[in-house]
Parts: C-alpha cells; sequence; structure tokens
C-alpha cells in the first residue's frame, strides 16, 4: 500500500508545474485586461502584477473621492478655459491699450488746458473744431506717454488682471460647472467599477492562492510518502534479520542445554 500510495502522489506531484503555471496565465491575461480597462478609462497607473495589483487599485480608488474627483475635475476645465482664453490674449490687450490710451489722452488734454473728455475730443476733432497743430501736439504727446516704460507695464498688468477675471466669470459660468460636476459623476462610477475589478481579481486570487498551498501540500506529501515506503521496506528486512537471528538463537540454546548435561555428567564422573 505505501508503494502505490508514494507512486499515486508522484503522479500528482508531477502535474504540479502545470497547474500552476496555467493558473499564473490565467491570473496574467485578467491583470492585462485590467491595465487596458484602466487605460481606456483615461488612469495612469503602473504595470498590474500578481503582487502589487491590490496596492494599485487601492490608491486609485483613493485618489477618486469625492475631494480629489472635484479637484482634478476644475483643474482640468480651468486648464481648458485659460488656454482658450489666452489664446485671445491680443484681442484682450488692444481693449485694454484702448482703455490706457483714453486715460492718457484724457490726461494730456487737462495739461494742455483743454478740459474736455476723450469722446468730446474726438468729436471736437471730427467737428473741426480743434486745429491741426494742436491735435499734432496732442497725439505726439499720448504716444510718448503710450511708449514709455511705466504704461507699457500697466498695460500688461491690465492685460493679465483682465485675463484672469475673464477666467473666472467663465469657471463660474453654467456652462462649465456642469462640465465639472459630470465628471465628478463619471469619476464615482469609475471608482465603483475599479472597486468591482478589484473584487473579481480578489476572488481568483484566492482560488491561485489556494492551488498553490494544494500542489505545495502534494509535493510534501509525496516527499513524506516515499520515506514511508522506505521505512516499511527497512522494517521488513529488519523483522527477517529478527526472525533469523531468533532461529539462531533457538538452535544455540539447544546446544547450550545439552552441554550442560555433558557438564553435569562429567562433574559426577569427576566426583
Amino acid at each position: 500500500g505505501a508503494k502505490q500510495l508514494t507512486e499515486g502522489l508522484g503522479s500528482l506531484t508531477a502535474n504540479n508545474s502545470t497547474l500552476n503555471g496555467g493558473a499564473r496565465q490565467v491570473f496574467e491575461s485578467l491583470l492585462s485586461m485590467a491595465d487596458t480597462q484602466l487605460a481606456t478609462a483615461g488612469l495612469q497607473v503602473e504595470k498590474l502584477t500578481i503582487d502589487n495589483y491590490a496596492a494599485v487599485l487601492n490608491r486609485v480608488m483613493s485618489s477618486l473621492d469625492h475631494e480629489a474627483l472635484y479637484k482634478l475635475a476644475y483643474s482640468t476645465a480651468y486648464a481648458k478655459v485659460e488656454k482658450t482664453i489666452r489664446a485671445n490674449a491680443d484681442a484682450v490687450r488692444i481693449q485694454v491699450e484702448a482703455a490706457v490710451r483714453k486715460k492718457v489722452l484724457e490726461g494730456v488734454l487737462a495739461a494742455s488746458g483743454q478740459s474736455m473728455t476723450a469722446e468730446e475730443y474726438g468729436a471736437a476733432v471730427s467737428a473741426g473744431q480743434i486745429p491741426a497743430e494742436i491735435q499734432a501736439r496732442i497725439s505726439a504727446a499720448v504716444d510718448a506717454q503710450m511708449s514709455s516704460d511705466s504704461v507699457q507695464q500697466q498695460i500688461e498688468e491690465n492685460t493679465e488682471a483682465q485675463i484672469l477675471a475673464l477666467i473666472d466669470q467663465k469657471m463660474h459660468s453654467s456652462e462649465v460647472t456642469a462640465q465639472i460636476q459630470a465628471a465628478v459623476d463619471s469619476g464615482k462610477a469609475g471608482a465603483s467599477g475599479i472597486a468591482s475589478l478589484k473584487a473579481q481579481l480578489d476572488s481568483y486570487d484566492q482560488f491561485y492562492q489556494g492551488l498553490l498551498t494544494y500542489t505545495a501540500g502534494v509535493a510534501e506529501a509525496g516527499g513524506g510518502a516515499g520515506e514511508l515506503e522506505s521505512g516499511v521496506i527497512a522494517l521488513k528486512e529488519g523483522t527477517s534479520a529478527l526472525k533469523e537471528g531468533t532461529a539462531s538463537l533457538k538452535g544455540g540454546t539447544g546446544e547450550l542445554y545439552d552441554a550442560l548435561l555433558t557438564l553435569k555428567e562429567g562433574s559426577t564422573a569427576l566426583t
């Protein structure tokens, strides 16, 4: 029986590598599909392996809580809005420059004793009420101030402030806020999907680890059965030797008895 047990466990042990290898290949295929699903969802994570998948997916789910999702959605929308508005930065600068020129013109008019607004000055010029010589002096004075470093710096600062104000206004629009909320809702659905994905991988991992434990147990049992068979053979050989020794002992005991009788007879004769 020990021999049959050893042979049976040996056959099982011979299939261990095939079983383990096949199960590992299935596991790696599942992880590869999970990688594809995550990439399709726009999530950039390290490649999933049998050893790291649980930690990686837990980190992803932690990053998809409501606060993190809102920050991500807001920053994504902000970058898109900022890019659109800054693409029209030249138009914003033209408007800012026009507003600054108006103030500079009114300053020059006040300094030259012409107490009128820029609009009034323009109307007066159109009506021919301002001599060409005065117009030239005023225009030269305005151009000189407009080209100064201080005014140019003011234009740049006002342009940037106007761009930021436009971005903020756009971010608070119903269109953008709706986009942010939709992204948050989508992220929550994605987190739920990742949790389901992890549960499936956990289920297979439980099977896989159980298989490894089983095959390791079979291999250990096979080794133990081999030792058992060797022990039975040794016991059999020892029993045979003991039987032969017992027969020899019996024969020697008879001889000893005969010798004692002879000794007794000799002792009587000697006496």
